[in-house]
């Protein structure tokens, strides 16, 4: 009973990805339908709300890293890969 309830959660749980894409590409044109915004101004206002909260987790989880290593199992940054996150 528990393995098959483990195996129909798998399956449903590949679609995740697919659903969160949809619903939010759902929400972002009905929040924007009626709104004439520029293009560049959507990007701009989008890349103020969304970077400035990404850039905090990122250093939030690299202080952690560095205070307590043992904690996270494969998890090994170097300096490039800082970097590139940090610049997308």
């Amino acid at each position: 009973m528990q393995t098959e309830l483990f195996s129909l959660t798998g399956s449903l749980g590949r679609s995740g990805v697919d659903i969160f894409f949809i619903i939010s590409g759902f929400i972002m044109l009905y929040t924007q339908h009626n709104k004439h915004t520029a293009p560049m101004k959507f990007i701009k206002d989008r890349f103020i709300r969304v970077v400035p909260i990404y850039w905090i987790f990122s250093l939030l989880f690299l202080s952690i890293y560095f205070v307590m290593p043992s904690i996270f199992r494969e998890y090994q940054p170097n300096l490039g890969f800082i970097i590139s996150s940090f610049l997308f």
